[in-house]
């Protein structure tokens, strides 16, 4: 599967994502980091953490832990088939270095061939 992109600013946390993907599949997601504009870079010992839940108050939730890209500007998620099982609107949250970076929906379509 060809890994999907997201482009999200730091200083416009209020800007909202949409990622898509089928349940039950192995997405691929880069996302790429800015503040103002510029892009930052990520040092080593920065994590990043992709969060979904069906609702906001949820008490539970699932986590996706990205792999940080030193040097560079870009954090990439790889989520499993267990993470996707669950066809479903999701509301979700992109987290660097346990500070909320954006928050967004995650759809997760209906598989044909399951």
């Amino acid at each position: 599967m060809a890994t999907k992109t997201l482009y999200i600013d730091t200083q416009r946390q209020g800007q909202g994502f949409l990622f898509e993907a089928t349940e039950g599949s192995t997405p691929s997601l880069r996302v790429y980091i800015s503040a103002n504009g510029s892009d930052i870079t990520l040092e080593s010992g920065d994590e990043g953490v992709f969060t979904y839940a069906y609702s906001r108050t949820a008490s539970s939730f699932t986590s996706v832990a990205g792999v940080a890209n030193v040097g560079s500007n870009f954090i990439d998620f790889e989520f499993t088939a267990l993470e996707t099982a669950t066809r479903g609107k999701y509301f979700a949250s992109i987290f660097v270095d346990n500070i909320v970076q954006t928050d967004g929906i995650l759809t997760l379509k209906a598989n044909g061939a399951i």
